[in-house]
């Protein structure tokens, strides 16, 4: 499960790649506030909300290019 869990994480990081410092801090609450609901969560949800997060803002860049 461990294992798994570090996987999940590293491929966030590699869809990171590229992001600005601000970005990359602000990531972890905006993952939050968007696609968590309530205090505490384990670190499974976290990663995934994560990962939606930084695949929303991959398909808010690609619109932006594309109205350009």
């Amino acid at each position: 499960k461990a294992e798994s869990l570090e996987f999940s994480l590293a491929l966030v990081a590699l869809m990171c790649e590229g992001y600005s410092g601000r970005r990359l801090r602000k990531l972890p609450m905006v993952a939050h506030a968007y696609h968590i609901t309530g205090g505490a969560v384990d670190l499974p949800i976290m990663i995934s909300a994560l990962r939606a997060t930084v695949l929303s803002l991959a398909r808010d860049a690609q619109n932006v290019m594309i109205e350009v």
